[in-house]
């Protein structure tokens, strides 16, 4: 049974060192390490300032691998203002893709904190490993500006705030086991019944696409467990820090 509550960290807990890498999510994605970042698919060229070209991304977590750009055109860049730092991708054809196969669970966690800069699809991708009945999709619809879509297989979770989200720094936390499914959105949340995953799709994990999205990416990271309490706490309060959203 998964618990949907939410509270700051319990004291034990803010006692001792908790990051997101003591969690061992599969994927983390993190443009705030500059040294995860290269300008080549090689991973020889290393970005070093703000406007580089992101062609490869290496992920942190314990899947080890990295992202990749399909093409120079695909890439999207890098971007700082000095306190913040984050991924930039066109809206048009940017898109990193996952190089390997994030293995399946029906118990899976998405954590992203983007700034929608204009939605150009009629569902724009954050992030996407769903293929026809698998793990999360986050988007945002064109005609509904002022929604996030989290979806587990055929079941969305739509978390509707009172106004548009483009311009907003946003932090999204989604959970699926077979009891329940949460998606939280700068603090609003809604669940519904689990949904029974199945594996049926080769689709690869991705953000910014296939259906490309035009946002500022300030990471996050995949798990194929559901986070604790406190777990979920830290990861929202570092995703605030890592953006302007909300924990």
């Amino acid at each position: 049974m998964m618990d949907i509550s939410f509270s700051i960290p319990s004291l034990a807990t803010r006692n001792k060192p908790v990051g997101i890498g003591s969690l061992k999510p599969l994927l983390w994605r993190d443009p705030s390490d500059r040294s995860s970042l290269f300008q080549d698919a090689a991973g020889t060229v290393p970005v070093t300032s703000s406007g580089d070209p992101v062609l490869r991304m290496n992920n942190k977590g314990a899947l080890g691998g990295y992202f990749l750009a399909p093409s120079p055109a695909a890439a999207p860049i890098y971007a700082t203002d000095g306190t913040h730092h984050w991924l930039e991708s066109d809206g048009v054809d940017d898109v990193l893709q996952f190089q390997g196969t994030v293995p399946f669970s029906v118990s899976v966690f998405e954590a992203v904190a983007f700034r929608t800069i204009s939605i150009q699809r009629s569902f724009a991708h954050i992030v996407s490993n769903k293929g026809s009945a698998r793990q999360p999709l986050i988007s945002t619809p064109q005609s509904q500006p002022n929604r996030v879509t989290v979806a587990f297989g055929s079941s969305p979770i739509n978390v509707n705030t009172s106004a548009s989200l483009i311009g907003v720094d946003v932090v999204v936390t989604g959970a699926n086991d077979l009891a329940t499914r949460v998606a939280n959105v700068n603090g609003i949340v809604v669940s519904g019944s689990g949904a029974a995953l199945t594996d049926s799709s080769a689709a690869p994990y991705q953000v910014y696409g296939p259906n490309a999205a035009n946002i500022r990416d300030y990471g996050g990271v995949h798990m194929n467990r559901v986070p604790s309490e406190d777990e979920l706490a830290v990861v929202r309060a570092f995703y605030a820090a890592q953006s302007g959203g909300v924990a």
